[in-house]
C-alpha cells in the first residue's frame, strides 16, 4: 500500500495502522503513534516489576519499559519461543516497547467504520475492525501509555531513563 495516498483530513478517510499479531489476536496500532519497530537484543528483567512490565530493553542508547500484554491478559496464551518484536511508542510519559509476536504490515482503516465492541482489552481497545478474514482490535495508544506509566512507576518513566 502506498501510504502517501492515505488521507486523514476528511470524514470517512482512512488512516494507516501497523498490524501486529499477539497470540490469537491482531492489533491495529495507529502508524503515526509508532516511533519504531525493532527486535530487542534482550529484555532486562526487573525484580519486583509490576504485572504488565516485562523489563527494560534498549534502542540506540535509550531504555524502554517493555509492555507485555500477556501478563495483563493471560487469555492471550504463552509467548512463542522466538524473540518478540517491539513496537516503539513514545509520549511525554516516556519511551515504551509494546511486545508482540509478529508485524503483518500496514492496513488502511477508517476510524469511524470500526465498531465499539467489548473486547478482552477493555478500555485499551478503541474499536474493532473487520479486515479481510481477520478482526483487528484498534489499540488506544494514549490509554495504553497512561496505564503503562501508572503501573511502571516513576522509576521507569521520564527523561531520567535516557541512558538507563
Amino acid at each position: 500500500m502506498d501510504v502517501s495516498t492515505v488521507r486523514s483530513d476528511t470524514a470517512g478517510a482512512t488512516v494507516p495502522h501497523v498490524v501486529a499479531g499477539l497470540g490469537p489476536v491482531w492489533l491495529a496500532v495507529p502508524a503515526d503513534e509508532v516511533v519504531e519497530l525493532f527486535i530487542p537484543e534482550r529484555i532486562l528483567a526487573l525484580p519486583l516489576a509490576p504485572t504488565g512490565i516485562a523489563g527494560l530493553c534498549h534502542l540506540r542508547g535509550r531504555a524502554a519499559a517493555a509492555i507485555d500484554l500477556r501478563q495483563i491478559f493471560p487469555a492471550l496464551g504463552a509467548a512463542p519461543a522466538r524473540s518478540p518484536v517491539a513496537v516503539g511508542l513514545e509520549s511525554e510519559l516516556g519511551f515504551f516497547a509494546l511486545l508482540v509476536d509478529d508485524i503483518d504490515g500496514i492496513a488502511a482503516l477508517d476510524p469511524d467504520a470500526g465498531e465499539m465492541t467489548a473486547t478482552l482489552f477493555g478500555p485499551l481497545a478503541s474499536r474493532v475492525y473487520p479486515h479481510g478474514t481477520r478482526t483487528l482490535i484498534g489499540l488506544d495508544v494514549a490509554r495504553l501509555l497512561v496505564e503503562a506509566a501508572r503501573i511502571s512507576g516513576s522509576a521507569l518513566t521520564g527523561s531520567d531513563r535516557q541512558s538507563a
